[in-house]
């Protein structure tokens, strides 16, 4: 009981923000990504999520993989992914989220790598170029809740599966602006 309290007496909430859902420009597409890891199996699930500037779901999108390396490489490949589905999509302007702030930083350029992951960060950022306006931001964990469900979701299906202007139900409990 002892170790409890202080665990919980070192926890300060008034650094603890609370994210709030902001509306962004009209023509101006929000695409969620995320992944989720079995070890065991070593595969990966990748979720992807677009909304539009209201909000309102687009399309959703999942998919299983081999694991090729650590879990920033896979966040990186979900990435790069994501980027495939929104321009199959015919998107030209991106808002990307991710909750990795390592694969962030590195496709920004605030943050170099020569690690396997380079190849990966260069052919995200091949396909920027492709695009009209697309910005990479860091969200916490639960600001990317419906992107990391699609991915765990994504584990247990071995198909690729899409969604468009809706979501499966699985996933729609965690469907909060």
């Amino acid at each position: 009981q002892r170790v409890r309290k202080m665990q919980t007496s070192h926890i300060d909430n008034s650094r603890i923000e609370k994210q709030i859902w902001t509306p962004f420009p009209e023509a101006v597409f929000k695409l969620n990504v995320d992944v989720a890891i079995s070890s065991k199996d070593q595969m990966a699930g990748m979720g992807a999520v677009i909304r539009d500037s209201r909000g309102k779901v687009v399309a959703a999108r999942i998919k299983q993989a081999q694991q090729r390396g650590n879990v920033s490489l896979a966040e990186a490949e979900a990435v790069q992914w994501g980027m495939q589905v929104a321009r199959e999509a015919t998107l030209s302007s991106l808002i990307i989220e991710s909750d990795c702030l390592e694969v962030v930083e590195l496709v920004n350029n605030t943050k170099s790598s020569r690690t396997e992951i380079h190849w990966t960060i260069s052919e995200i950022q091949k396909q920027r170029k492709s695009f009209q306006n697309v910005k990479v931001k860091y969200v916490p964990r639960q600001c990317n809740a419906c992107a990391h469900s699609l991915a765990k979701l994504a584990l247990g299906r071995n198909t690729r599966t899409i969604w468009l202007q809706t979501m499966p139900v699985e996933v729609s409990n965690v469907m909060v602006l």
